[in-house]
């Protein structure tokens, strides 16, 4: 399952133009925290100069297409 979050979350910042960025897939210490978390919004909005929420809100639509 991790692989598969890692290939969405990949094609998700190729499509929003951040490539090679560098971002970790980990479970949660806390059950109420989700399943599993990513840091990809926060280290790709660096490299684009955008606000990560926004650009966590451009790749959770993304990744809910793939």
């Amino acid at each position: 399952m991790e692989e598969r979050i890692i290939r969405a979350v990949q094609a998700a910042l190729t499509e929003a133009g951040a490539l090679g960025v560098e971002f970790t897939v980990e479970r949660p210490t806390a059950s109420a925290f989700g399943d599993y978390a990513t840091n990809a919004a926060l280290v790709a909005a660096k490299t684009l100069t955008k606000n990560p929420r926004e650009l966590a809100n451009t790749l959770g639509e993304g990744i809910a297409f793939h």
